[in-house]
């Protein structure tokens, strides 16, 4: 039984690498590339995000460590 399933298994991958391979030699090459109009804005606001939160996280690093030193003094 176990060496049934596992020439079942082997052979689903067998089938399914030869398709994988089939459709990569039928596939055409594009020629042309296209950017939607919204990824300039998302990419902004991928920068932008990122760095408020390196503020926000800058900003409580600074402020635990001059906490650090009123508490010593």
């Amino acid at each position: 039984m176990l060496m049934r399933s596992m020439y079942a298994a082997l052979y689903g991958t067998f089938v399914a690498v030869w398709f994988v391979l089939i459709l990569n030699a039928l596939s055409q090459p594009a020629y042309a590339a296209y950017v939607d109009p919204g990824t300039g804005l998302f990419a902004f606001q991928m920068i932008s995000s990122t760095l408020a939160g390196m503020g926000f996280l800058l900003r409580r690093r600074i402020r635990q460590f001059l906490a650090r030193f009123s508490r010593n003094s």
